[in-house]
């Protein structure tokens, strides 16, 4: 009788994975989750910054028509040119930015060189103004040498954008500080303020971040600085698509 039943061979059938095996498999799933979350980042940054872009040409189709001074820095033979119509140009405070790829198009380069220095109609006499621009900032403190603080949007006698997370209002009691998140170094970050009715409002990358009161500005004719009005509140960065508007963010 022919038996038709395989022949044993005495060796058991393996089963699982080698712990060489399972390092492989667990080496692979760490790469591509590395890679995917790689992705997302850059993802969220790209809708970060788009939504910038979107909050930023809102304000200007909603306050176009009460622009004050505009700064484009789209022509790299004329950094200092007021594109808004209004020439309100700038002059140089120590050594000039130069030109490098902005926003958009355009932008201004400091490199704790000085600023921009221009005069401009005396807010006080608004009832509200509002300022946006974008930042690139690649070092928080001012100067060369580490010493004082940036100060990328600078006006002595109503505001100032310093620092990573240090803003301030002049009113007639003083200076009031706000904290508003942390910029982003090495990336674009739009910021904005708007005064309206003893408040200001405060925007970045298209977020409201929150209102203090800060009650009356003082009177007197004032001027902007854009880049840090000298040493050592000098700026390393990049400065894009100033804007002032005689008019507040309606709410």
């Amino acid at each position: 009788m022919v038996n038709l039943l395989p022949k044993s061979n005495n060796r058991s059938v393996r089963s699982g994975f080698t712990l060489i095996e399972l390092l492989v498999v667990i080496s692979i799933i760490g790469m591509l989750a590395s890679i995917i979350l790689v992705s997302l980042q850059g993802a969220r940054n790209k809708a970060r910054i788009a939504s910038g872009l979107q909050f930023e040409s809102s304000i200007y189709q909603t306050l176009g028509g009460d622009i004050l001074a505009e700064f484009d820095f789209d022509d790299p033979n004329n950094l200092l040119k007021d594109s808004s119509g209004h020439n309100n140009n700038g002059t140089w405070l120590g050594t000039p930015a130069t030109a490098t790829p902005g926003i958009k198009n355009g932008g201004a380069n400091f490199n704790f060189g000085g600023g921009m220095y221009i005069s401009e109609a005396d807010l006080s006499q608004n009832t509200g103004f509002t300022v946006s621009a974008f930042i690139y900032p690649r070092s928080y403190a001012g100067a060369a040498d580490g010493g004082g603080c940036s100060h990328w949007i600078y006006d002595p006698t109503y505001f100032g954008i310093a620092c990573q997370n240090n803003w301030w209002i002049n009113n007639t009691s003083g200076r009031q500080y706000v904290f508003p998140p942390e910029l982003k170094l090495n990336d674009w970050n739009q910021v904005t303020l708007s005064y309206r009715n003893g408040n200001m409002d405060w925007y970045i990358d298209g977020k409201y971040v929150g209102t203090q009161s800060i009650g009356s500005l003082n009177a007197g004719a004032s001027s902007l600085y854009i880049g840090g009005p000298g040493s050592p509140w000098d700026s390393n960065g990049i400065i894009d698509d100033v804007r002032v508007y005689g008019k507040e963010i309606p709410i």
